[in-house]
């Protein structure tokens, strides 16, 4: 839609840190992009076509061609657990999703995702054409989700169903986040200044440091002169220095 054909609608959005948002984002990516759908007899005909693109980082999916061999890999076998109860449990991964998904922030440029989640917040509220932000009556952020979805219901004259459909996360992330290094982190925050400095989120500790360089600055457009916030850095000088083989250390 664009911003004339809203008319008297009240448009709200829900924002999330960015950096928390990345690896909720790569995990569903991870999970919508796996050659285990050619093998599922129910997948979602939606599901269907991603199977037939060539990934442009296949190395996520080494050894994993079946939805037992990803399941193994965050519920191993020795656990003693049905599949079922595998997943609602805790990843118990060894670190080898962990360092997938390190080695794809790093050769990752931030600006072609493979997937829709992966998408910068502020493009989902901008223009395409023109750049500029799209209208947007309410911001709401889900650290606080269900407190805001209360507070708008209520505003509306109804009442928020107690079923369960608001909560967040349905089931844990299948990668260990511990195990992804302060470096990769930070290239994340990087990668994602937009967000932060457009949104005025507040950095996570991990990306507070002057030294990490997430800074933003405002400047007029060479094609209207309107003033713009833009990152100091685009992703795309954003320093990637090549990921090393080695095991990603935890913070």
């Amino acid at each position: 839609m664009e911003d004339g054909d809203y008319g008297n609608y009240t448009v709200l959005t829900f924002i999330r840190d960015p950096l928390s948002r990345f690896f909720s984002s790569y995990d569903e990516a991870y999970l919508r992009h796996g050659p285990w759908f050619d093998h599922k007899k129910k997948e979602k005909v939606f599901l269907k076509y991603m199977t037939n693109k060539k990934h442009p980082y296949p190395y996520l999916y080494e050894n994993m061609t079946t939805w037992d061999d990803y399941q193994d890999a965050f519920c191993p076998p020795q656990l003693g657990l049905t599949r079922q109860e595998c997943r609602m449990e805790e990843t118990k991964e060894n670190g080898t999703l962990a360092e997938r998904f390190e080695r794809f922030v790093w050769d990752y440029d931030g600006l072609h995702p493979f997937d829709l989640h992966l998408r910068l917040q502020v493009l989902h509220i901008s223009n395409p054409q023109t750049g500029r932000a799209r209208r947007v009556d309410e911001i709401y952020t889900t650290e606080n989700t269900i407190d805001d979805w209360k507070f708008i219901v209520e505003w509306f004259g109804e009442e928020l169903p107690e079923n369960g459909e608001f909560q967040a996360r349905s089931v844990p992330r299948r990668f260990d986040t511990s195990k992804v290094s302060l470096e990769t982190k930070q290239r994340i925050c990087n990668l994602a200044a937009i967000d932060y400095c457009c949104l005025n989120l507040q950095l996570p500790p991990e990306c507070e440091s002057d030294d990490v360089g997430v800074f933003c600055a405002l400047d007029k457009s060479k094609r209207d002169g309107s003033l713009r916030i833009q990152p100091w850095l685009h992703p795309h000088q954003v320093p990637a220095t090549r990921y090393s083989s080695a095991k990603p250390k935890s913070t």
